[in-house]
């Protein structure tokens, strides 16, 4: 077979699927006088539909497998088997039936002493807790897991179980918890000799420190799971190593780090074709570089995250991306750029029936068609914009147009105008208590002479 001829990885999974739905269907004429076998086959046929996302199919097979145990009286099997069918009904969102199968299969692993599925089966259970908003619960069920685990010295599991407990505290600010778990994971990973796993549970426990603002010792982390991702050839890893090193160099305010590490992570994220994942930290880099007035760089990164959301034809990124793309335009007074960016995204903002997002962007407009020299269409645009947030009494875009409009007006020399936007944006910025614009409406008041 030439290399050209080498089937796709979804025609070997394809190829797979058909060989164990093929040996399964004959086995079933044999289930009779082979139970166990028939079992087997179904498990393994439903693992393989589990892996390729096909949880209904796959829960067909645990089903019949189940019923073949039952006829059986086979308690041990039938104690999997309920576990495998909580995880499906988990996985399809009917969490009544899951946590019905899961007791189901607790009980059972309990009965006839299965430690490593009463680990496994209290791990569901707390997961099921934690998708249902009951952290209370699935912290107790968890670290029931934890502690079993630790005691028959089912170390993988050990370290699967704290590292979940880790997320879970992360989740609720409980930080020190968050902590003490992804470190005693960290600590099995090391003593089982998983280097991949410890690198993981290392960049955990950096996103905690930095959540700390422990930028230095966060740093640290990241830098070492980097390096033990690499040699381990662990993308997944890499990329969100070089995620936290990106967030470590934007609290520290260091664009040129910051550059740095967004550059690696988008060539890697490239390499490995996870658009989402490179869309997403140019977002967050350029995030930054607006914040630190690095507008002809952000442009940059912000065109590229723009091509990202065309080619994938997402709505949202686009709105993103374009929004941010015509205020740094502005900036620098490319003003036809920069209104032909705002009109796109309002026209997106539209489409996704966005009305904070239109009537943010019709403001916007407004103000670049001023500095093109035609305030009178600038001051109506961003007279639709003010009544548009007024409909939606969003008060913090009504003081937007509003000091907006006084500035418009005070550039047609209309004092009357200009001081009356004024005071009404200096009460709406009183009332929302921002100080910025609220300084910006006194400032232009003093101006005015008002």
């Amino acid at each position: 077979m030439t290399t050209n001829q080498l089937p796709t990885v979804a025609e070997s999974v394809r190829d797979r699927l058909a060989q164990l739905e093929e040996s399964t269907e004959a086995m079933r004429s044999h289930a009779a006088e082979e139970p166990r076998a028939q079992i087997d086959a179904l498990i393994v046929l439903g693992q393989a539909y589990l892996e390729t996302g096909n949880t209904p199919k796959a829960l067909t097979q645990f089903e019949d497998a189940l019923e073949i145990a039952q006829t059986n009286e086979d308690r041990s099997v039938q104690a999997r088997l309920w576990g495998f069918k909580g995880m499906c009904l988990l996985r399809l969102g009917n969490t009544n039936f899951a946590q019905r199968a899961l007791f189901r299969a607790l009980n059972l692993a309990q009965e006839t002493e299965q430690t490593a599925l009463i680990i496994d089966t209290l791990t569901r259970i707390g997961d099921l807790h934690a998708n249902t908003g009951q952290q209370t619960k699935a912290i107790a069920r968890l670290e029931q897991a934890f502690g079993i685990a630790t005691q028959a010295g089912e170390h993988t599991r050990q370290m699967l179980v704290a590292a979940q407990l880790g997320e879970i505290f992360f989740a609720m600010d409980a930080t020190d918890k968050a902590l003490e778990y992804f470190a005693a994971a960290l600590q099995t990973a090391q003593a089982v000799g998983n280097p991949r796993a410890a690198a993981a549970f290392q960049v955990s426990i950096g996103n905690v420190l930095l959540s700390v603002d422990e930028t230095e010792s966060a740093s640290e982390q990241f830098e070492t799971a980097l390096e033990i991702a690499e040699t381990h050839e662990e993308t997944v890893t890499q990329m969100r190593a070089l995620n936290g090193l990106l967030r470590t160099q934007i609290a520290a305010e260091k664009v040129s780090m910051a550059v740095l590490y967004a550059d690696r992570l988008a060539q890697l994220a490239r390499e490995n074709e996870d658009t989402q994942t490179e869309i997403t930290n140019l977002n967050l880099l350029t995030a930054f570089l607006l914040q630190q007035g690095q507008m002809k760089k952000a442009i940059l990164y912000l065109k590229r995250g723009l091509e990202i959301a065309r080619a994938q034809e997402d709505w949202s990124w686009q709105l993103s991306m374009l929004t941010n793309l015509g205020f740094a335009q502005h900036r620098i007074e490319a003003l036809a750029p920069a209104l032909d960016a705002y009109t796109e995204a309002r026209r997106w903002a539209e489409q996704l029936q966005d009305q904070p997002a239109v009537a943010q962007l019709q403001g916007r407009v407004g103000a670049v068609l001023a500095d093109m020299g035609d305030t009178e269409a600038g001051i109506d645009a961003v007279q639709r914009a003010l009544s548009l947030a007024g409909e939606l009494e969003d008060q913090a875009l009504i003081g937007e147009q509003q000091i907006l409009l006084a500035f418009l007006y005070h550039d047609l020399s209309d004092r009357e105008q200009a001081v009356d936007y004024c005071r009404q944006a200096a009460a709406t910025f009183a009332a929302t208590g921002d100080a910025v614009f609220a300084a910006q409406a006194e400032a232009l008041m003093e101006e005015l002479g008002a």
